[in-house]
Formats: C-alpha cells, sequence, structure tokens
C-alpha cells in the first residue's frame, strides 16, 4: 500500500513536469557554436560574457567576439569570471588567471597574467573593497594592487580544493572548500569555520538571512545560522541530482543548475525544469540574472540558452492538451481552472494539467463556453452540446423551443434566475420549466448572440453580430451602426469602475460614455483591431487581447505588445471567454496555440530603454578616416564632411525588435530609422553647425530621451574664407580692369564696325520692305491681312478695285463686311479653318462690293507664324473672276446661236421638202387633167389642198422667225425640244381638212 502510495505520488509529480513549459531561446540558432559552457557574467557595460571549454565570447546582443589562447588567454577553459567593476575583467581559466582590458567597450584586449597563478585551475573569483579572491585547487589565493601600480598575489589559504566563494548578506566572504565553509572578512580575518562531512563533493553555496545553501554532487543541504546543524533538503529527486551553481536572480527567485536540468524554488517548493519542459539541456553549470531580468543559462553540453520570462508556463498538446485550440477558462476555485478546447474539457489543479473525468463524455467535443452558476453548478456550451454538470452528474440540456442545430456560444444567469443562452441561431432563455426563444432578435437583424455581459445594477447586455441588445423590463432595446454605434460585431462588452462601458469589435475598441461613442483603433497604438476580449485587472486598468497579442489599454492608449517573443504560444486570442485573470493577478491567456499563464509585471516593464554606444563613430575622405572624439566639438575640414556612424544597444530580451532612430541636425528634416546592424553614412557635408541625436524604439515606442549626441562643425573650404575671398576680390578687379581696358577699345572698334553693318541692313530692309509693300500694293491679286479676331489690318489697291472700299475706310473694321447675306463661306468660318489646319487653297466664294454687287471670288488663305509656330496674322489673296464668268456666258450663248442657226438650216430644208412635194402634187395633177379632163375636179380638190398646205408652212415659218431662240437638246443640255415643224404642219392640215369637211356637209 505505502508503496502504490508512493507510486501514485511520483505520478502525479510527473504529470505536473511534464504538463508545462517555459519559452527557452536556444542561442545554436543565433550563431553560437560552443556546447560547453562553464561560466557566464555580465560586466558594468552590460556585455554578456561567456566562459567556454574552446575560449571567452562576449555579446553584445548583436555579435559574438571570442577570445582565446591566441589571444593570450592561458588556457581556453574559462571557469570563472568577474570584474572591478570599472575597467578591469578577471578570467579564470583552467591553467592560470588573465586579466582583460574593458574600458574601451568597442576594443577590450588582454592586459596581463599574473606568473604566481599560471598553471592553477581557477575554480571561483570574487572582488570585494579592492581585494580579488581567487579560489583554485590549491587552494586560496588573494590579489591587491599597490599605489605604485604593482600587484601583490597572496597564498593565503592552501586547505584543499575552494569551489565557489560568495559574499554573505553581511559582506563577510564566504569561501566554501572541498570539506568546510569558512568565513573572512575584509581584512582576511577568520570569522567562523563549518566542518561539513558529507560523502559527497562540495560544489555551490548561496548565502542567505536565515540559512546558506550547500550544493553537493549528492544532493542539497541546508546550514542554519548558528552553524551547528547540517541537513540535507529531502524532496523527491533532489537526493539524486548533481549541484553545479546556486543564483538568485533579480526578483528574489533561487535557481540551481544541476546535472538533470534547472531548480526553481517557489513557495519553499522545489520545481525541476527538464528537457520535457523546453529546456535545451539537462547538465547546467552556468547561471546569470542580467540587467533585464533575462535568466540566462550555460549547459556542459548544449551551449547557451536564455528564458527571458522564468515566470511564464505554457501549456499546448506537447504537454498534455490534446487540442492545441483553448477557447474557454473559468476558475472553479482558487485551486482548479476549467480549460474548454476543441477536444474537450481539462483542470489545471495548482499547476498540474489534468484530464477531468467529470466531462469525459464531450472529450471530443469543441467546447465553446464554461459557465458556473448560482447554486455552483457547471454549464458547459459548444457545437451542437449544451449540458451541465451538478451534484447528479453530467446532464445534456435540451432547449424545447429551439428546432435546428446550432452552436452554443455564452450564457448568463440573471439575478431572477433566468438563465439567458446565446446561440448562432438566436438568443434562448431558461426559467425552470419554461424554454423560449426570441424571434425578435432575427427581426433586428442578428442571427449570431456572441455573449452574455452582466453589469452593474443587474443591466444584461447581448453583444450580436448586429450591434447589441440590453434586457429591459418590457423586451429588448437595439443599438445598430444607424444609432451611431462604429461596427456591427460586438463580441463582448464590460463595464470599469467609472461605469464607462468598453465593447470588443472587429475594428478596435468602442468606448460608450455619456458623451457618445468613440473607436480606438492602430492609430492609438492598438496592435491588433480584431478584438475577442477585453480584461479588467486589480486595479480597473483594461487590457485588449486581440489578433496580433496583449495589450495594456489605459488613458486612450495602447502599450506594450505581449506576443510570441514574450513566450505567448500564440498572438491570436480565441474567443471572449478564453482568458481570464484570476485573484493572485496571473494572466491565463487562451489562445490558438494553447494556454499561458504569467504575470505581466515580471515578464517587462514598459519603458525599460537600453544602453546604447557607437560602434563606429568616423568622418573624413575616402582615403583617410578620422574617429569623433565624443567628448567635445569636433572641427572637420571641408573635405572631410563624410561620415559613418554604427550603433549597438545592448537589449537581450527581444534583440530583433531594437532600432534606433536618429537625426543629423542641420541636415535632416526629420528622423530616420536605422535597423539592428544597420550602418549610416552622410556624404559631402556642406559647410555650418551640426548635431546627431540618437533614440531607441523598442517595438513601437520611441524613447524620449536621447541617448547619442555627436557635435560637430564642418569648416568652409578655403576659397571661401575671407583672406581668400579679398585676395580674389583684389586679383580680379587687377585682372578685370585690364580686360576692361582692353576689351573697351576692342568694344569700340566692333561697334563702329557693326554699326556700318547695320546702317547697311537697315537701308537693305528698307528697300526690301518698300518692295513688298509695292509689290502688294500693286499685285493684280486682292490681298488682305487679317488678326486672329478679323480685324482688316492691309489693304492693298486690287482689294479697293474690287470691293469698291478705299483702305482707309476699312483697316481695323472686321473682314466680316464683305460677307453676303447667307454666306456659306463667310471670313470668319474661313478663319476658323485657318487656325486649325493652317492654310485653305482655291475656295471658289461669292462676296459682296461697297455697292452690293456680287463678285465672284478664289481665295487662298494662309496662316502667319512666328519662330515657336504660334500662328499672329492670316493672310487673304483672292482672284475676280466674275469676268471670266461672264465671257464663259457669252461663249455659251454664242454656241446656242450657233445650234438655233443649224437647226434653222435643217427646218429650211424640212420646209422646201414639203413646199416642193406640194408643188410636186399640184404639177402631176395638172398633168393628168391635161391628158384628161376627168380629172379637173380632182385637180382642183388636190391643188386647194396643198395650196393650203404651202399656207401651213409659210405660217410655221413666221412662227419660227418669231422665235429665233430655237434651241436644240442635244447641244445645250436644256430641257427646251427643237421646234417641231413636221407636227405643226400636220396639226394645221389637220384643222383644214376638218373645216372643209364641215363645208361640204
Amino acid at each position: 500500500m505505502i508503496r502504490l502510495k508512493i507510486l501514485i505520488l511520483f505520478l502525479g509529480l510527473f504529470s505536473f513536469l511534464a504538463a508545462q513549459s517555459h519559452h527557452f531561446v536556444n542561442y545554436k540558432e543565433h550563431g553560437f557554436p560552443s556546447n560547453q559552457i562553464f561560466s557566464l557574467y555580465q560586466d558594468s557595460h552590460g556585455f554578456l560574457w561567456i566562459g567556454t571549454g574552446v575560449g571567452l565570447a562576449r555579446y553584445d546582443s548583436e555579435e559574438f567576439i571570442y577570445f582565446s589562447v591566441e589571444d593570450s588567454l592561458p588556457a581556453n577553459e574559462v571557469l570563472c569570471m568577474t570584474s572591478d567593476g570599472l575597467s578591469t575583467l578577471w578570467v579564470g581559466t583552467g591553467l592560470g588567471l588573465a586579466a582583460f582590458d574593458i574600458s574601451d567597450m568597442n576594443n577590450p584586449k588582454y592586459k596581463f597574467a599574473p606568473e604566481e597563478l599560471l598553471e592553477e585551475t581557477i575554480s571561483s573569483l570574487l572582488f570585494h573593497e579592492n581585494k580579488l579572491w581567487i579560489g583554485t585547487d590549491h587552494g586560496l589565493f588573494i590579489y591587491e594592487e599597490n599605489d605604485d601600480g604593482s600587484y601583490n598575489v597572496i597564498n593565503f589559504n592552501t586547505e584543499n580544493y575552494v569551489p565557489e566563494i560568495k559574499l554573505s548578506p553581511d559582506e563577510d566572504i564566504m569561501v566554501l572548500y572541498n570539506n568546510s565553509l569558512v568565513i573572512y572578512n575584509s581584512n582576511k580575518d577568520v570569522l567562523s569555520k563549518i566542518d561539513i562531512p558529507l560523502q559527497g563533493r562540495l560544489k555551490c553555496l548561496l548565502p542567505q538571512n536565515n540559512k546558506t545553501l550547500i550544493g553537493t554532487s549528492r544532493g542539497l543541504f541546508e546550514i542554519m545560522p548558528n552553524g551547528n546543524q547540517v541537513k540535507q533538503v529531502n524532496k523527491p529527486k533532489l537526493g539524486n541530482l548533481d549541484f553545479n551553481r546556486f543564483i538568485k536572480d533579480n526578483k528574489g527567485t533561487i535557481w540551481a543548475g544541476t546535472d538533470k536540468g534547472l531548480l526553481k524554488l517557489t513557495n519553499n517548493e522545489w520545481t525541476l525544469i527538464e528537457k520535457n519542459r523546453g529546456l535545451p539541456g539537462n547538465d547546467i553549470r552556468a547561471l546569470l540574472s542580467d540587467f533585464e531580468n533575462n535568466f540566462w543559462l550555460g549547459s556542459y553540453t548544449s551551449g547557451l540558452f536564455k528564458l527571458s520570462n522564468p515566470d511564464l508556463l505554457n501549456y499546448d498538446d506537447s504537454h498534455g492538451l490534446r487540442s492545441k485550440v483553448v477557447n474557454c477558462i473559468i476558475a472553479e476555485n482558487k485551486q482548479v481552472k476549467l480549460i474548454g478546447t476543441d477536444l474537450g474539457i481539462f483542470k489545471i489543479d495548482g499547476l498540474s494539467l489534468l484530464k477531468d473525468n467529470r466531462f469525459k463524455t464531450l472529450e471530443n467535443e469543441i467546447i465553446w463556453f464554461i459557465y458556473i452558476d448560482r447554486a455552483g453548478s457547471i454549464w458547459v456550451g459548444g457545437e451542437g452540446v449544451l449540458y451541465v454538470y451538478n451534484k447528479y452528474g453530467l446532464k445534456e440540456v435540451k432547449i424545447r423551443s429551439l428546432k435546428v442545430e446550432c452552436t452554443f456560444l455564452d450564457m448568463k444567469q440573471d439575478s431572477k434566475g433566468t438563465y439567458w443562452i446565446c446561440t448562432t441561431v438566436g438568443l434562448f432563455s431558461i426559467n425552470g420549466n419554461e424554454h423560449e426563444e426570441y424571434p425578435e432578435f432575427s427581426a433586428n437583424g442578428i442571427r449570431r448572440v456572441w455573449s452574455a455581459n452582466e453589469l452593474s445594477g443587474d443591466r444584461l447586455l447581448f453583444g450580436t453580430d448586429n450591434g447589441y441588445a440590453e434586457k429591459t423590463e418590457n423586451g429588448f432595446t437595439f443599438t445598430t451602426k444607424k444609432d451611431g454605434l462604429p461596427d456591427r460585431a460586438i463580441y463582448q462588452i464590460v463595464e470599469d469602475k467609472d461605469k464607462t462601458l468598453w465593447m470588443a469589435s472587429d475594428l478596435g475598441v468602442i468606448k460608450k460614455d455619456t458623451q457618445g461613442y468613440k473607436l480606438f483603433g492602430e492609430k492609438d497604438g492598438l496592435s491588433g483591431t480584431i478584438i475577442s476580449q477585453i480584461l479588467l485587472d486589480k486595479t480597473g486598468a483594461l487590457w485588449i487581447a486581440s489578433d496580433k497579442g496583449l495589450q495594456k489599454f489605459a488613458n486612450g492608449k495602447a502599450g506594450y505588445r505581449y506576443g510570441l517573443k514574450d513566450g505567448l504560444l500564440d498572438e491570436e486570442f480565441t474567443t471572449h471567454n478564453s482568458s481570464l485573470i484570476d485573484e493572485d493577478g496571473n494572466f491565463w491567456l487562451g489562445v490558438f496555440g494553447g494556454l499561458t499563464v504569467f504575470k505581466p509585471g515580471k515578464i517587462k516593464s514598459e519603458n525599460e530603454y537600453p544602453p546604447v554606444y557607437f560602434v563606429k563613430a568616423e568622418y573624413g575622405s575616402k582615403d583617410k578616416k578620422y574617429n569623433f572624439n565624443q567628448d567635445k566639438i569636433n572641427t572637420l575640414n571641408h573635405s572631410q564632411g563624410n561620415l559613418f556612424f554604427k550603433i549597438r544597444g545592448l537589449y537581450f530580451y527581444n534583440e530583433q525588435s531594437l532600432k534606433y532612430i536618429y537625426k543629423l541636425k542641420g541636415y535632416d528634416s526629420d528622423w530616420q530609422v536605422a535597423k539592428r546592424g544597420e550602418s549610416i553614412r552622410y556624404n559631402n557635408l556642406s559647410a555650418g553647425d551640426y548635431k546627431f541625436e540618437i533614440k531607441v524604439q523598442l517595438e513601437d515606442e520611441i524613447s524620449d530621451e536621447i541617448f547619442l549626441t555627436q557635435e560637430f562643425v564642418v569648416k568652409n573650404p578655403f576659397w571661401m574664407e575671407i583672406w581668400f575671398v579679398a585676395i580674389v576680390i583684389l586679383s580680379a578687379m587687377t585682372f578685370g580692369y585690364g580686360i576692361f581696358y582692353y576689351k573697351t577699345k576692342r568694344i569700340l572698334a566692333v561697334n563702329r564696325e557693326l554699326q556700318s553693318k547695320i546702317n547697311k541692313n537697315v537701308k537693305d530692309l528698307e528697300l526690301a520692305e518698300a518692295t513688298i509693300e509695292n509689290i502688294i500694293e500693286h499685285s493684280g491679286s486682292v490681298l488682305i491681312t487679317t488678326d486672329l479676331k478679323g480685324r482688316i489690318a492691309t489693304w492693298n489697291k486690287r482689294a479697293e478695285q474690287v470691293f469698291g472700299y478705299s483702305k482707309k475706310s476699312v483697316l481695323h473694321k472686321n473682314i466680316n463686311i464683305l460677307d453676303k447675306k447667307n454666306d456659306l463661306w463667310s471670313f470668319l468660318s474661313v478663319l476658323d479653318e485657318v487656325k486649325q489646319s493652317g492654310e485653305l487653297r482655291q475656295l471658289e466664294v461669292q462676296k459682296k462690293t461697297a455697292n452690293d454687287e456680287i463678285v465672284d471670288l478664289i481665295v487662298t488663305t494662309t496662316a502667319l507664324r512666328d519662330k515657336e509656330g504660334n500662328i499672329h496674322l492670316v493672310t487673304y489673296a483672292m482672284e475676280d473672276f466674275s469676268e471670266r464668268n461672264r465671257l464663259l456666258e457669252f461663249r455659251i450663248n454664242r454656241e446656242k446661236l450657233l445650234g438655233g442657226i443649224e437647226a434653222l438650216n435643217k427646218l429650211l430644208a424640212t420646209l422646201s421638202h414639203h413646199i416642193n412635194n406640194a408643188i410636186a402634187s399640184i404639177s402631176g395633177m395638172a398633168q393628168l387633167t391635161e391628158l384628161d379632163n376627168g380629172y379637173n375636179a380632182q385637180f382642183v380638190s388636190v391643188t386647194k389642198f396643198q395650196v393650203q398646205r404651202i399656207q401651213a408652212v409659210l405660217k410655221s415659218l413666221t412662227l419660227l422667225v418669231d422665235q429665233l431662240n430655237l434651241k436644240t437638246t442635244d447641244y445645250i443640255g436644256g430641257d427646251e425640244k427643237l421646234f417641231d415643224i413636221e407636227n405643226e404642219i400636220a396639226t394645221f392640215l389637220k384643222t383644214v381638212e376638218e373645216i372643209s369637211g364641215e363645208s361640204k356637209t
């Protein structure tokens, strides 16, 4: 039975150890090659020194520099370090002691090695009151420097091996030998000696006010203040540990490096952190808590690593949490937290992660909320599941008014005992046997009700996907964007101590007070604007959980952003129920990567800016460089105005987040940004006063403080100095006078020659101008010039002749005076066309004269341009072709007359034909009558008829004479037809016959 209890206790301890992990940074991934670390030290400048099995290294948060036996180290095995706090770093090696000068941050260098300690294995060092206490494998030594610069090395005690030397709380020197603890004062007097007869080797000690811890190769021991009692600390596993090093960090936490991992003492309980809890290597030989509270560890086999947040714990799927998605967390009591995930419910008892068998039925379900009602019953909701756990066990809850599948998102029980249940299909309530649904939510455009939020005065508000709703006596009031709400989606609503409401939305944090609504987002420092949850701590401060980490929000501004760099498993929070702040101020943060537990104040204090220094600050030319004297204003020659700066900040918490903000006053108009490792250059600066200033940026925070400055003056070049300018001016004046005298004579001669040429050219121009004017004036064509508005500028004699206007009467008048009424081509339309095309050729137009007569013209219009191609004047060259038209009409009429004469000839021939036929008919009948009188009557009739026919022909001829304007269609193309004599005669004879017939009858 006893063995069973021990086994259960062991399994419980193992479960605890495996259930959480710390966030370590392994510097093998950052370029540090050594696996074997013996010692760690931080000097007064802030540099980290690392003692390894292959030499000494210094780390400045950006790069490592190395020292070995090639740099005069007595041995490459560096076992311990300390400094005098000023300029000397003491380095204990496997073969002696070495001193390094570290006063120049950019150039640490070896100084010397005391010959008295060569071949000694230096195991421990302590500098106190100008004495260096030295522990070796052959006893205790003390190094002291004299006023004249010499030194003494005293072999103070050769009583065996000295593994460690520490300063007591009373500032006495505690020296641990291989079988005793001896306490000395600063004068080297022995105050006490405590024998420690243990089987294991004594290896390290940690002085405290009430006791001293002794680490051995076989466990942990305590020495009480009276020194009479040495007892072993009997804790599980501690007796099997080989202790290498103790340290008390800046927060008072005690840590021990052992062969099995890292021990942490919390509330008198030792916790072992091993590889299964994130530790990169187990055999820890060196420990250091730096100025930023980063915790550094050196392993004997696995190199250098850092624990930036020792108080942060993580739980994920590698430590027993089946799902890395944590959707909700609630405190069942001060000791126990219930965790809802995508794969069921877990509980954390103390710090141990365990399965909660009460909810085994739900182990594969997606859980969205866990709620404890006023009776202590535990309600669980998720995708398609709603359960309650009470004294009767776990029971599924069915809402009778719910008819479809949904996800249960949240719930609250009000002061009257009614349960309000938020789902993806609306709001429901349960009060005893009454189950209700609220269709008014759907009527107001709401489908998802995200959260139920209980505020002071029993107010109950619901965050939804379309604003929020408040329960009233008579139902609900709904508030949406149309009421001034900045966003639709409201995930959560909290109330601060001033009764101000704060809402989580997709666009940021919304504040509601008596002034209305105000949205806070990126411009107010929020890194993420999709807000999952708003937490209130004990002080009333807001903490914003978003899609980009956690930030404190105060006075309208978001502060430092906690995220992956701080050890969180992820930066995206899941739901409005995923996190809480417990009674002790611990933050329990559920994200998509698991669960993180920490106290923000123990991780990082805001506005902690690191020390910054110049790695290089140089000026000069391409051929030669000079270092700035940083203690005074430097004066630079004009040729030395090329600057080179390289800056480094000793920031170890999150090295990559450090940036430098710089400005060269006198040159830069605004601040510039330089990333880590980036150089800053300025070239060819002009003369003037300058001041180079450096600020620091961590994450999004920029310091107000100026960390580095460098003032300097760039001198004028010699050619801008007064003496040089005076000489130049005097020389220039003398030379100028000579040049002036010579040039004056030369100019006068040239001037005379030029004047003669000018006079000749003027005459030639005048002659050319007169010639051109004469040509224009007496041109046979009409030549008119107008400006772009059509106002007449020139008017020659031919224009006067054609249009009848004198030059004096038309100058400066608009050329449209020449346009006839309804003119198709007015001069202004011609002007517009020329403006576009530049020229208009051979345009036939009709214009009116001063006497309102119409003249026919052919116009060619040309634009006159200057050298730049701009149009200033337009010329009109016109030819009068009215006479030509009259001649053409005369010719046409003559042709018509000739055509009429020809037609007349044809007509006369036709008439002759008809007369001759008539005469022939009469003659023929006369001859018949002479032969036979029987033809007399017929002769008379024929004769009478033919005479009438001749009369008709003669009448037609008379009509023809009256119509001398006979026309031929074939010749002139007109509509008139040839005078048809044949038709006229036929018509006349027909008339005669009709008349004769009437007479006979």
